[in-house]
């Protein structure tokens, strides 16, 4: 394990697997038209030799302790689900097709189980309410001070998931989200087709 987490990876000129919400309008925080706004930017800073323009960290604090906390909270997703985990995820992951990327926050190695969904203990499982971990899979850690969700929300992982397992071709993701600092859920998804269709389309056009 690394001793902190690390930041985005992913270039600012291309889509990313975290700004896909707000890209299909599902962000309650950015617009469609603020994600193109940044590309645009970054690309004609580029083109002009300057310097990409700062990103702005309008979360402040909030993202501070996120960024803080993720280890502590991969560490404990992997425990409970008892995989190996790994953590120093160095580079970004790139869609063989589309021009899109992401940041790993973790990734478990799959044993082969069947998850069922299992609320009683943190398990929360998407779908068909059961998910096989065959091979490895995305692990993100999310942090926020909503009371807990049954589902987790659309921007917070759930196509971030969809798009980082389009880049990597893993089948099943975790999303590990600490609620208010006292209660850890863990959101499993299979791959979704329809999902990724729909974000290829919406990748497609941003282009």
């Amino acid at each position: 394990m690394t001793a902190l987490a690390q930041g985005k990876l992913s270039d600012d000129a291309l889509m990313s697997c975290s700004q896909l919400p707000a890209l299909m309008g599902r962000s309650g925080f950015q617009t469609p038209n603020d994600v193109l706004d940044r590309a645009a930017k970054v690309r004609a800073a580029r083109a002009a030799g300057e310097a990409d323009p700062p990103r702005s960290n309008s979360a402040g604090e909030a993202a501070d302790w996120g960024n803080r906390s993720e280890n502590m909270i991969l560490a404990e997703a992997a425990a409970r689900l008892n995989l190996p985990l790994q953590i120093d995820v160095l580079e970004a992951v790139t869609h063989y097709e589309l021009k899109l990327q992401g940041s790993l926050d973790g990734i478990l190695q799959g044993d082969g189980r069947v998850i069922e969904h299992d609320p009683a203990n943190g398990i929360y499982v998407a779908g068909s309410g059961f998910v096989a971990l065959t091979g490895p899979g995305v692990l993100e850690a999310k942090l926020t001070g909503v009371m807990p969700l049954d589902e987790a929300a659309d921007y917070r992982g759930p196509l971030q998931c969809q798009g980082l397992m389009m880049c990597t071709g893993y089948i099943w993701s975790a999303i590990a989200t600490l609620y208010r600092g006292t209660e850890l859920r863990i959101y499993i998804a299979a791959a979704d087709a329809a999902v990724q269709e729909k974000i290829k389309a919406d990748v497609f056009d941003f282009e």
